[in-house]
């Protein structure tokens, strides 16, 4: 029992932070690193990111993805009969009650939509499309929408932390398909030393606390999720090669840059790296990077139930080490 997807939409704040930019706003770095701009793309390969202004919020974001996602898909917000959100962590323009899905449902004009709300870190998306699959048996028409504003929560004294965060939102609609292929992965390690190893200080600021060791944990668990779920695929006949698009998580170039190397070919040439201009949107970087290739038309999405789709694994790793993925037919 499969998915496929209909439709997908992304939103990206218009406020522009370039490294320059950037380095105006942080405190605290040490000039023997050399250029400030230099430095962060060394360190991230990221050389933009977006940050919401004086209004933008997770649920802002998130409605404007959605709106796009379902615009592809020729859908109205009523169609729809169930919403998986996610978001690592609402912002001060977020309520926390109602949840995230229903302040998105309410905007969208569905007062009667129903959903639930994911809080699963980096790896959000990957688990929010997850529990869209387990209830697309019984609904006709899901929404998943992964939301971030994370610039709100940077601490701009730790330059190391204030160079990856970005904010922006992705979403999918997606229907039951029978006959199409679906499978997931989930892990944790949350022992000494890596359940802490990225948390919210207080004032609501994100701290990575993991140093150098965090690289190659992350490369570890995304080669751990996309090892499995490649090894099942066989049973079905569904090789490396069939796979069109590997997306990881976009915590970091480096880090995309080693998952790939990890991989064998042809698949490490199919890692998708989209991080240099949108920055880390935590678990929002997976679908806006899929809706990127779709829209691009790198990507195509199948035109009818019948059609064979293409094959695109996901991979995810996030805060206190979870990790997963999905992979699917699109």
């Amino acid at each position: 029992m499969g998915i496929r997807i209909l439709g997908t939409g992304s939103a990206l704040p218009e406020r522009v932070i370039t490294n320059k930019g950037l380095e105006g706003m942080v405190t605290n770095y040490d000039h023997k690193s050399g250029d400030f701009d230099t430095w962060a793309f060394g360190v991230t390969r990221i050389r933009e990111r977006r940050f919401v202004g004086d209004k933008g919020s997770v649920t802002s974001l998130g409605v404007q993805a959605a709106k796009n996602a379902l615009h592809m898909a020729g859908l109205q917000p009523s169609n729809v009969e169930f919403i998986v959100t996610s978001s690592s962590m609402l912002s001060g323009r977020d309520n926390t009650v109602p949840p995230l899905h229903q302040q998105i449902a309410y905007h969208l004009g569905a007062p009667n939509l129903t959903g639930m709300y994911v809080q699963d870190a980096c790896r959000g998306f990957v688990t929010a499309l997850d529990a869209a699959h387990d209830k697309s048996g019984r609904y006709k028409y899901i929404l998943v929408v992964s939301s971030e504003v994370l610039s709100l929560h940077v601490d701009f004294a730790d330059p190391k932390t204030a160079v990856l965060f970005s904010d922006g939102a992705g979403a999918l609609v997606l229907s039951h398909e029978k006959n199409s292929y679906y499978d997931s992965h989930f892990a944790a390690d949350a022992s000494e030393g890596r359940f802490n190893a990225i948390s919210y200080v207080e004032g609501g600021k994100i701290r990575m606390n993991g140093g150098p060791r965090v690289l190659p944990q992350a490369i570890n668990a995304l080669v751990n999720s996309s090892e499995v779920l490649l090894e099942k695929a066989k049973d079905y006949n569904i090789y490396p090669i069939d796979v069109e698009f590997v997306i990881p998580h976009q915590a970091n170039g480096r880090i995309t840059e080693g998952f790939a190397k990890r991989l064998q070919s042809p698949l490490k040439e199919r890692v998708v790296n989209a991080i240099e201009k949108v920055g880390n949107n935590s678990s929002a970087s997976i679908p806006i990077a899929l809706d990127h290739l779709v829209r691009s038309e790198q990507l195509q999405l199948r035109d009818s139930d019948s059609a064979r789709g293409s094959y695109v694994l996901t991979v995810g790793v996030g805060g206190s080490y979870v990790w997963g993925g999905n992979l699917f037919e699109v």
